[in-house]
Parts: structure tokens; sequence; C-alpha cells
């Protein structure tokens, strides 16, 4: 038989042997879990630089494409800006877009704005006013005459007045105002 004595010592040999265990089991499930948490870590950076590095190479590749396709068109975009001190081209190609359209037409420029349009300091806008007498049809040809020209204008209102209740098959008076964009010249 066990003395008390002997008991005891029985007891905190075991509870000794099980806090030894307990506690390397706790170390082991710590450093376990840090190790989880680092390499976790670092597959989550890896794959955050593979995305970017991905996109970066896409990105690449696109302005690639888009420079192949610009190449040689520069001289087209700075041909559609006129100098803003000459734009007698513009205002010849409106002349023509006018008798091509079969549309009797008047117009009238302002000056320049040159504080720098489109938020560009280098472009300039011009105003202008386009007064025509047409029906639907001309007004259809001219406006598509119009979005089809070599210059970077756009019209900023359009304003028709039927002539006779007929409406807009018979000849009306057609109102547009305008803007041109130019380069300055300094």
């Amino acid at each position: 038989m066990l003395t008390k004595k002997q008991l005891i010592l029985t007891v905190l040999k075991n509870l000794t042997i099980l806090t030894v265990a307990v506690s390397g089991a706790l170390f082991v499930a710590v450093y376990s879990s840090k190790q989880i948490n680092r390499i976790s870590s670092a597959i989550s950076e890896k794959k955050r630089v593979s995305y970017i590095l991905e996109k970066r190479s896409e990105t690449y590749t696109n302005l690639r494409r888009d420079f192949a396709i610009l190449n040689g068109a520069d001289g087209l975009i700075e041909s559609a800006l006129v100098p803003s001190d000459d734009i007698s081209g513009f205002i010849g190609a409106v002349e023509t877009l006018g008798v091509k359209s079969g549309v009797v037409q008047s117009y009238q420029f302002g000056i320049p704005n040159l504080s720098g349009a489109l938020g560009n300091p280098e472009i300039a806008s011009v105003d202008y006013s386009l007064r025509a007498r047409t029906n639907i049809y001309g007004l259809i040809a001219y406006l598509k005459n119009f979005e089809n020209m070599p210059y970077f204008s756009g019209i900023m209102s359009i304003s028709i007045s039927a002539g006779t209740p007929r409406g807009l098959d018979n000849d009306s008076d057609v109102s547009m105002s305008a803007r041109l964009y130019a380069r300055k010249n300094i």
C-alpha cells in the first residue's frame, strides 16, 4: 500500500507532468498560430504584389496597343486644332458644309477666349452662332456632315422654329450656338 506521503508525491509528480505537458501544448499551439499568421501574411502580400504586377503588365500591354492605334494620329489631332488667330480654315469648312447639305446659312464668330478651355491652358475656345433656313431633311444632312468635320467643334444648343403649320417638312428657321476649340498661338 501507498502511504499518505507517497500518494501526495505521486499526485504532485503527475500534476507536474500534466502542467509541463499542458504548458508545452500551449507553447506549441501559440508558436504554431504565430507561424501560420506569418505564413498567411506572406502569402497574402505575395498575392497582392502578383495582382499589382499583373495589372501593371496589362496596363503596359494596353498602352502599347493604344499607342500603336494612335501612331501617326497626332498630326491629325494637331490639324483639328486650328490656330486661334486664324480660323479661316474652319470658316471655309462651315461654308462648304452649308453648300454640301443644301442649307442656306449665316454665321457669326465671337472673340477667342484665351483663358484655357477644357482645363488645358494651351487650348482656346471661340463661340459662334449659326443661322440656317432649311427643312428637317436638310438639317439632318447638315448635322451629319457637321459631325464628320475634322475639327474640334460642338453645338451647344439648337433652336428650330417652324415657319408654317405643316411643321418641319417645309423650311424652318434654325439657330445654333456652337464652340470651336483652337490652339493658342503664343
